[in-house]
């Protein structure tokens, strides 16, 4: 059962304040060694299970069974403020954001998109489990549009937990940091450079990566990681995570949509590659263990937290080692030849010249291309003590070196 109510302003006003309720069931059974599923909006029991029974005539063939584990790990993913907070504080809180931003420039356009909700969900299976979890969920997005002769310029931050967030302060001074360094121009010929990805393009790369992270692309035999499972996959100082246990963060669980305990997960340290993350399906073919990541219905591989462990060095100290490069705080179009491969070609939308360890000002109209396994493992400069939440993403900034530049 969930509730949400969303708030949009766009342009400066107000466009919408709606919400939204809808109760779900969903049923999955396994008949004859063959998977079966089924879901409607309210309740219907026998026709759900009729439903049930018809699709595993047709279903995947499967070769495990369900599990209960006594005892799922503690986390909080339910905060009472959301539930009390009302759409006039919402509103009052989207419109302090507006003429904030607005002070910087009478000429910004602001849209600020704000969301709450929360859920009840309760799981049983036929081995016995039946637990139930409360969830909250909240979400703010702005944007700053600034429309000058010659320009357009869009800059946005946002931020999502389980907790309710009404301190708007930390994104709009990162937009307005951003504006500000923006008013400048630079240029830049093509080549190679060091570049500096920001956490928001970061987590992009890591989109990326956990695709071949996943037991089910292994099974597929399409995964980049394939049968090298120990061994050096990245350079030493790359160490991920994916962390359920997270209090508030957004993608944090007790348990998976198959009834397994959700436990942190180390998947690459110190460069090597430790496990796969992994439904019960997958795992029993693979013959591993599973580890709580079937999430979806039917349930597949998903990750909760994606952490990339920080650095030793400072975001800025990064920066002033750059006698002449890039950095990249926001793209746009972002394409990949294949998320296989891990080739990609990133448009920059919001990227400085960085000379002499010094920001000097906006470039314009630049593509950087790249292999993320290519980078991750041979190009990797430095990686920042500072890491940031994009959604379910904490990852820091990360210099690559000889990275391809092109202009236009």
């Amino acid at each position: 059962n969930s509730n949400s109510l969303s708030i949009a302003f766009d342009k400066d006003k107000l466009k919408e304040v709606s919400s939204t309720q809808t109760t779900v069931n969903r049923l999955e059974i396994i008949k004859n060694k063959k998977l079966g599923t089924a879901s409607i909006t309210g309740v219907d029991d026998q026709g759900l299970w009729r439903r049930a029974e018809n699709s595993a005539l047709f279903g995947d063939s499967v070769n495990y069974t369900y599990q209960f584990e006594h005892i799922y790990p503690d986390v909080a993913l339910f905060d009472p403020h959301i539930t009390k907070s009302s759409t006039k504080q919402l509103l009052t809180k989207c419109r302090e954001i507006i003429s904030e931003l607005k002070q910087l420039s009478s000429d910004i356009l602001v849209s600020v998109r704000c969301s709450k909700g929360t859920s009840r969900s309760h799981l049983e299976n036929s081995a016995g489990m039946q637990e139930s979890d409360t969830q909250s969920f909240f979400s703010l997005y702005i944007e700053g549009e600034l429309v000058t002769e010659g320009d357009f310029l869009t800059i946005g931050d946002f931020l999502v937990s389980r907790q309710l967030k009404l301190d708007w302060k930390g994104p709009v001074a990162t937009i307005t940091k951003r504006f500000k360094q923006a008013q400048k121009l630079a240029t830049i010929t093509s080549g190679r450079y060091p570049v500096i990805f920001a956490p928001e393009v970061v987590s992009s790369l890591a989109d990326i990566i956990t695709v071949s992270l996943s037991a089910e692309t292994v099974v597929k035999k399409v995964s980049r990681f394939t049968e090298v499972e120990d061994k050096l996959v990245f350079d030493k100082r790359v160490t991920i995570r994916d962390d359920p246990s997270i209090d508030y963060a957004v993608g944090s669980a007790r348990f998976d949509d198959e009834g397994l305990a959700a436990r942190s997960l180390t998947l690459i340290e110190n460069g090597v590659l430790k496990t796969f993350y992994t439904d019960l399906k997958n795992a029993s073919k693979l013959n591993l263990v599973p580890n709580g990541r079937g999430f979806g219905f039917p349930a597949s591989p998903n990750i909760t937290n994606f952490l990339w462990e920080a650095g030793p060095v400072s975001y800025q100290e990064i920066i002033r080692q750059i006698k002449k490069g890039v950095l990249i705080d926001q793209v746009v179009g972002a394409g990949q030849d294949s998320p296989f491969s891990g080739d990609f070609s990133f448009n920059i939308h919001l990227g400085y010249l960085i000379e002499n360890g010094i920001v000097v000002g906006r470039v314009k109209n630049v593509l950087v291309t790249g292999n993320v396994f290519e980078l991750c493992k041979d190009r990797l400069g430095e990686i920042s003590n500072e890491r940031k939440w994009v959604g379910s993403t904490l990852v820091p900034w990360v210099l690559f070196e000889g990275m391809r530049v092109t202009t236009s």
